[in-house]
This record gives C-alpha cells, sequence and structure tokens, in this order.
C-alpha cells in the first residue's frame, strides 16, 4: 500500500508539473499576442489645397508620428509603422519635408496641419492609411506664382531675362513655366520680385515653396528694405544646386527675414541670380509653382 501510494503521488507530483508548464507557456502565448504591434502603412498621401492656395504638389518625404500625444519616431516613405497599443489610442501623422532640399535636414513642415485619427489595436494585423494634409488657417501667401497669368519677377540688371513657355515638353503644370536660357552673348541673370513683402521676425516661419530644375547653380536672395529710406540690405539665402530633373525644394527663409527685421529692413523682395562658369557655354533654368508663405 504504502509502495503503491508513492507510485500515485509520483505520477500527480508528474502531472502537476506537466499542468503548470503548459499554463506558463500558454500564458506567455497569450503575453507574446498582447505586446504584438499594430501596424500601420502609407505608402502615399496627398495634400490638398483650395483655389486660392495654388497647386497641389508636394515633395513631403517623411512622416512624424505621435500616439496619444507622444513622439513615436520620424519614417521615411513607403513605411511601416509599429505601434504597440493596448488600446484604442490617437495618432496625429505630420508631414515632413526635406529642409532647403537637404536630405539629411528633415524636420515638421510647419504650414501643414497634422492628419489624425483614432487607431484600434489588431495584434500583428497592418492598417494601410493614406494621410490627406491642408494647410493650416494661421498662415499668409504672400504671393503665388504659377506663370499662367504672367510673373512677379522683373530684370534687375542682368543679361538674361526671364521668359515664359508654352512648350509641353517643357512645362511642369499647367500651360506655362518660368523659363531663363545663358549663353555667351547672355551670361548671366538676376531678378526680383516686382512687389515688396512684409515678412515677420522673431523667428516666425517663412519659406519659399518652388518647382524647379536646372542645369547650373542659381542663388536665393532676401533683400530688406527701410520704410523710411532708400536704404537696402542682401543677404543670401541658398545655393540651389542643379536638377535634371523636375524637383520641389522648400526654402526656409525664416532667418534672413528675422535679421532683416531686427535690423529695420522690414519690406522683403526675393532675388534669383547665377552666372556661366568659364567652362560651361550654356544653362538653362526653369521655375513653376512657387509660393512664398508666413506664418501669423
Amino acid at each position: 500500500m504504502i509502495k503503491f501510494y508513492t507510485k500515485i503521488t509520483s505520477l500527480s507530483f508528474i502531472y502537476t508539473n506537466l499542468l503548470l508548464a503548459f499554463c506558463l507557456l500558454l500564458m506567455a502565448s497569450c503575453d507574446e499576442e498582447e505586446t504584438l504591434p499594430t501596424f500601420i502603412q502609407i505608402d502615399k498621401l496627398q495634400l490638398e489645397t483650395n483655389i486660392s492656395q495654388g497647386t497641389n504638389q508636394h515633395n513631403i518625404n517623411n512622416v512624424w508620428l505621435f500616439v496619444d500625444g507622444q513622439g513615436l519616431g520620424v519614417y521615411e516613405l513607403p513605411a511601416t509603422i509599429p505601434i504597440l497599443a493596448a488600446q484604442e489610442a490617437s495618432i496625429s501623422i505630420r508631414a515632413g519635408i526635406a529642409n532647403n532640399g537637404i536630405s539629411s535636414t528633415h524636420i515638421i513642415y510647419p504650414f501643414w496641419a497634422p492628419y489624425a485619427f483614432q487607431l484600434t489595436p489588431n495584434p500583428g494585423g497592418t492598417t494601410p492609411i493614406a494621410p490627406q494634409f491642408k494647410y493650416i488657417n494661421s498662415m499668409i501667401f504672400d504671393f503665388i506664382n504659377d506663370f499662367e497669368q504672367g510673373n512677379n519677377f522683373i530684370d534687375l540688371g542682368g543679361a538674361a531675362a526671364l521668359q515664359l513657355t508654352s512648350n509641353s515638353s517643357l512645362v511642369f503644370q499647367g500651360d506655362r513655366s518660368g523659363r531663363i536660357t545663358l549663353g555667351e552673348e547672355a551670361n548671366n541673370f538676376s531678378i526680383i520680385t516686382t512687389d515688396k513683402y512684409e515678412l515677420p521676425g522673431n523667428k516666425k516661419a517663412v519659406f519659399l515653396e518652388m518647382t524647379y530644375k536646372c542645369t547650373i547653380a542659381f542663388q536665393i536672395i532676401v533683400r530688406g528694405s527701410q520704410s523710411s529710406s532708400t536704404e537696402q540690405r542682401d543677404l543670401a539665402a541658398l545655393i540651389v544646386n542643379p536638377q535634371e530633373e523636375w524637383n520641389t525644394i522648400y526654402v526656409d527663409l525664416t532667418d534672413e527675414a528675422s535679421i532683416l527685421n531686427d535690423s529695420g529692413y522690414t519690406r522683403h523682395q526675393l532675388i534669383f541670380q547665377s552666372s556661366l562658369p568659364t567652362d560651361v557655354s550654356q544653362a538653362s533654368f526653369f521655375w513653376d509653382n512657387l509660393k512664398l508663405l508666413h506664418q501669423l
């Protein structure tokens, strides 16, 4: 009897431990399922504009993701993003750009509102989304120039002048684009906006949106004028490198506008200029969809 009892006890011990091990594995499996992330997939996105905001062309190449107000990370597109959420979460996506066209300098573009939605957890599953961004209300378009009805630049003494082209093989969007060609007889250009704009100081955001292509570099300058005198001051903002294909760039003019305002130069114009290098005989420049905008 004692021996039989011992056998039963041993078997019970084995079964108990097997059951315990099974439960532990089951619990671990449950924990693993609970900690699986929900994935969101972003393959494409869109900029929505109305008739007063110009083109919806954009060059959004990264997104900044926030979950319940906390930053999760910056993701280049297309992106598959894991989100750990045990319950419904508030997702906010901000559109990012390469500031001044520099691919290593990602920033949130300040003039587009975040795209927000509620995410229901689906552990291990993938939710495709296509964010739609819009311009915020607290900003001003100083000018929009798509060259369809003329342009807002005049010659500043350069040898070559800005012309409008309607050649469909040269136009980026719509019926016309702006064009300058340099050669032996006209080997430089310098153009300036016809109007003066009162851009803000105090580090409020100022950007020039521009779609362009060019065979040699050109320079963008911000000219400031004083309202009480004819005195002017020029600040070099950016040298735009050659680009064989049409490219949309976001030129950050915040610092230049603030420096000029702080010095009393409160009225502003933009200058584009370039000249042929000695080893180059011809160059072409094309522009479309220029927008100068600033934060209120």
